[in-house]
């Protein structure tokens, strides 16, 4: 069977990126599509092991290995992935999900490269492993899917107890967010304030490279059909990314929130809080519909299975461009590194 291309998500073991394999390989689209599940260790993916082994036999797919921590994984796996497209061993991308990401509200980390660990991982590994595989995408169909969230939006009810009157204006430079912005006061809630914010600002990051890149792929003589989603999944209770809390905010998140969120889900679809499984059918409908979001949509802000706006300031034109120049001179392109023509 010739299939039509491959369905790429980061963040495959565990929380939703689970829950949207489970989804996508019991969909009509497997039996058409390759997966590509990418994880930090393969060995250890449990998790995503079960869901394939629950799955249909006949499924194809493929283990991922990517250390969103280290700009040179990133580069090495983009490599070996473009090879693997250019010599057929592999479809063309039609969906590339961003859905992997890190919560770190207890202390500072950094990557392997010296970045503040949510600004690294959350965002300036997306802005180069997309950049990087651009001319392995589907020309014709593909789409990109950054996972954001709500949180992004510092005046969003959910954010202004982290972000006080004075403090909501989420980027200035890029030298700022790198480093994480201000650090805590040493208490146990300036510590989870300010990670809460660093996290914040990373997905808001990610917003307004999803407006600036499909500008330029519009620009793109190649490239210009490949649609940019943001899609915000919600609170998912049990979600991987929660298990980096406190230990009273995991065994919340974990054991408690879940049955909360479906009821909440039956009564509000699009609310505040929802289950994996419900976000995962967002996000297989953002890689495929074409009914709703028509066939090529351009700069979605997504809230689960809605169309809405983001927030004001991840509109800035101005900043947009000042954190793509300024991400360019972090990661380091050079000529042929990208199939994005306009990229400088």
């Amino acid at each position: 069977m010739v299939l039509k291309g491959g369905v790429l998500i980061t963040g495959a073991n565990g929380g939703l990126g689970s829950a949207f394999v489970s989804k996508f390989i019991q969909s009509s689209f497997s039996s058409d599509y390759h997966g590509i599940y990418a994880v930090r260790n393969p060995k250890t993916a449990t998790e995503l092991e079960k869901v394939l082994e629950d799955g249909p036999k006949e499924h194809s797919y493929d283990l991922l290995p990517i250390d969103l921590s280290s700009l040179d994984s990133i580069r090495q796996t983009a490599s070996s992935l473009n090879q693997r497209v250019a010599s057929g061993s592999l479809p063309p991308i039609r969906a590339l999900i961003l859905n992997a990401a890190v919560m770190h509200t207890e202390k500072r980390v950094l990557t392997k490269d010296g970045f503040e660990s949510h600004f690294g991982v959350n965002y300036l590994a997306n802005f180069l492993f997309v950049l990087l595989v651009l001319g392995s995408m589907d020309k014709e169909h593909g789409r990109i899917v950054l996972v954001s969230t709500a949180l992004h939006d510092s005046h969003h009810w959910m954010s202004r107890g982290t972000f006080p009157e004075g403090k909501r204006e989420m980027f200035t430079r890029t030298e700022d967010v790198m480093r994480g912005g201000e650090d805590d006061d040493g208490t146990e809630k300036g510590r989870h304030d300010v990670g809460m914010r660093r996290y914040s600002v990373s997905k808001m990051l990610l917003v307004m490279f999803m407006y600036e890149l499909q500008r330029r792929l519009d620009l793109d003589p190649v490239l210009s059909k490949i649609s940019v989603f943001s899609l915000d999944p919600g609170g998912m209770g049990g979600a991987e990314l929660t298990k980096r809390g406190s230990t009273a905010s995991k065994f919340f998140w974990s054991n408690i929130m879940p049955a909360i969120q479906q009821t909440s889900v039956y009564f509000w679809p699009n609310g505040v809080l929802r289950t994996n499984d419900k976000s995962a059918v967002d996000l297989l409908a953002a890689c495929f519909d074409e009914e709703k979001l028509e066939e090529y949509p351009k700069a979605l802000f997504l809230n689960g299975s809605e169309i809405s706006a983001s927030s004001k300031e991840s509109r800035d034109q101005e900043k947009q461009r000042q954190l793509w120049e300024g991400t360019l001179d972090l990661v380091k392109l050079e000529e042929g590194d990208t199939g994005l023509q306009n990229y400088k």
